[in-house]
């Protein structure tokens, strides 16, 4: 499958990221982890988290800092794999490639996971490959744009936008009619983070839609692009 031809587009540094270099300053959100050895980050990572926490978060957050740990904790990583269920297997892929350690054996594992029957799996697979900067997976990842998950089709526009930023254009505004506000709301997200000018008649249209959750990212988002042009 070949991707859209070359257009010429011209990105604009954005508000979000600017704001990267603060973002990765940040060690986690459970500041009582941050001084545990690896067999006490394990003992954690296999126990469930504490009433009324976000699981997902919890079990990325660990792993992050069981990445942090060495080779001792990828390998742990590694070998938790096929026994860890949905949560702790997507907390595992966000440390993997948040660890920037960009292997074979990784991106094999993306490769094979988005043919995963969770979509929370598939969406994460994605975002892996997107922060590894993976760029020949484009063939895996675009024949997902029309997936049944709004999480899927979300990831696959951090993806296009990421990667092919100049190419993704066509896409972002389409996605903007989806019928899931998950996926509208990335595109409007993605569109923002291009800074494109020419887009604001597209978020117009959304902001005075029937959606109030679209209305209210769209307005900001259009206000933004505005003053960035």
């Amino acid at each position: 499958m070949t991707f859209l031809k070359h257009q010429n587009i011209k990105i604009k540094p954005t508000f979000a990221s600017c704001l990267l270099p603060l973002a990765s300053c940040i060690m986690t959100f459970y500041p009582e982890l941050n001084n545990l050895n690896l067999s006490q980050l394990i003992e954690r990572f296999q126990k469930q988290p504490l009433e009324g926490e976000d699981a997902s978060i919890y079990y990325s957050e660990i792993a992050l800092l069981i990445s942090q740990q060495g080779e001792q904790g990828f390998e742990y990583l590694y070998e938790s794999i096929n026994s860890a269920d949905q949560e702790r297997l997507r907390g595992i892929i966000v440390a993997l490639t948040e660890s920037q350690t960009k292997t074979e054996k990784l991106r094999k594992l993306l490769i094979r996971y988005l043919d995963d029957q969770r979509p929370m799996i598939v969406a994460e697979a994605i975002d892996g490959l997107s922060k590894l900067e993976e760029k020949h997976a484009i063939d895996h990842v675009l024949v997902m744009l029309d997936h049944s998950s709004p999480y899927v089709r979300g990831s696959v526009l951090r993806f296009l936008a990421r990667l092919y930023p100049e190419q993704a254009l066509p896409q972002l505004l389409d996605k903007l009619k989806d019928p899931h506000f998950i996926v509208r709301e990335n595109a409007v997200d993605e569109l923002d983070e291009l800074g494109i000018p020419t887009v604001v008649p597209c978020l117009d249209a959304v902001a005075h839609g029937g959606n109030p959750q679209d209305r209210a990212a769209s307005l900001f988002k259009t206000t933004f692009v505005r003053s960035s042009s």
